[in-house]
């Protein structure tokens, strides 16, 4: 049964010139009343009557503007009657209406907006219209056409997916298969993809494994050994970035480290042994883990720490020498 309004066409009343409020049928306002109620402060059951007129004006102004659905107006009127008598619970109980009102009117909106963006194919578009349906009102409906609607869009982002990756794998992207494919697997169990994936996963293993070893063998001056399981890693993988990437890098620091060994011996011969010596350290740097360089570091310091020994006693004994003389 539908809510009947006032008997009164208040929608047809006339409006206060100073604050915008409906005026009486006897054309009064508020806030011309309002200094009337304190005069009456000594008077207290004249009080009573002008509050109790202006409460039961203002809660029957929200009651119209509420079942007329304009909530927002409703509310105003509301909030004046509550200001009066904040104890009695009409208009407070009304106010609660219309925010259910209002929670209402933004579900159903956002419940045909979502219908229409189904009706127009953009699944992902409804289904955050529906997620933000569910929190103005539940609704057993709307959360079972949600549910449906999710399983039609992770099904189509697995075949998305799964289609991606399978052409990455056939290319020979195993990286970027891995990604789509691991993707999909979380979305829907498909046993063809499972050994597709683990078929991946294997080699990639592989590959990290072999480029750990690389720079280790890197890190110990074996160059030839590192490089060498890199073409390793290039059987399993020949299109992997890293791959390459770190092919390039030990290529260039063997051809530093070789290049910087052959100077460095070159001046120990020549007697420049603290350029021979900086040389050293710096080969460290790039190989840090290299045994025989560290050996060489450590007879070359004490090759240097005892020429300055000696070099510091002859000093001191012709020193003497030339003081006696």
């Amino acid at each position: 049964m539908e809510e009947s309004l006032p008997p009164h066409d208040l929608s047809e009343s006339e409006f206060c010139p100073n604050c915008g409020l409906i005026l009486t049928q006897e054309k009064e306002c508020y806030c011309i009343a309002r200094m009337e109620l304190d005069v009456f402060q000594e008077n207290l059951d004249e009080k009573e009557k002008k509050l109790e007129k202006w409460y039961q004006f203002f809660l029957e102004q929200g009651e119209y503007w509420l079942k007329a659905g304009k909530t927002e107006i409703s509310k105003t009127y509301l909030l004046k009657a509550l200001s009066l008598c904040p104890e009695r619970p009409e208009a407070t109980l009304l106010l609660q209406k219309g925010e259910e009102k209002i929670r209402e009117g933004h579900f159903l909106r956002l419940v045909e907006e979502g219908e229409k963006l189904v009706e127009e194919g953009n699944l992902g578009g409804a289904k955050a219209k529906w997620e933000t349906a569910l929190i103005f009102q539940e609704s057993k409906e709307i959360q079972e056409k949600l549910e449906e609607l999710c399983r039609q869009l992770n099904e189509e982002e697995f075949i998305l997916l799964k289609e991606e990756g399978l052409r990455f794998y056939e290319a020979g992207a195993l990286r970027e298969a891995y990604d789509c494919l691991n993707k999909a697997l979380d979305l829907k169990e498909d046993q063809e993809l499972v050994e597709i994936f683990k078929n991946i996963n294997d080699i990639l293993d592989k590959v990290q494994e072999i480029l750990t070893e690389a720079e280790q063998l890197s890190q110990r001056g074996k160059w030839k050994e590192a490089l060498k399981k890199i073409e390793e890693g290039f059987k399993l993988y020949p299109e992997d970035h890293e791959l390459l990437v770190t092919a390039a890098f030990l290529t260039s620091q063997r051809d530093e480290y070789w290049s910087k060994l052959r100077e460095a011996k070159g001046e120990w011969k020549s007697f420049h042994f603290f350029k021979a010596l900086q040389l050293f350290q710096e080969l460290l740097l790039i190989s840090p883990k290299d045994i025989s360089l560290k050996i060489q570091v450590f007879l070359l310091s004490l090759h240097v720490f005892l020429l300055f020994f000696l070099g510091s006693c002859l000093m001191i004994w012709l020193f003497r020498k030339s003081h006696f003389l």
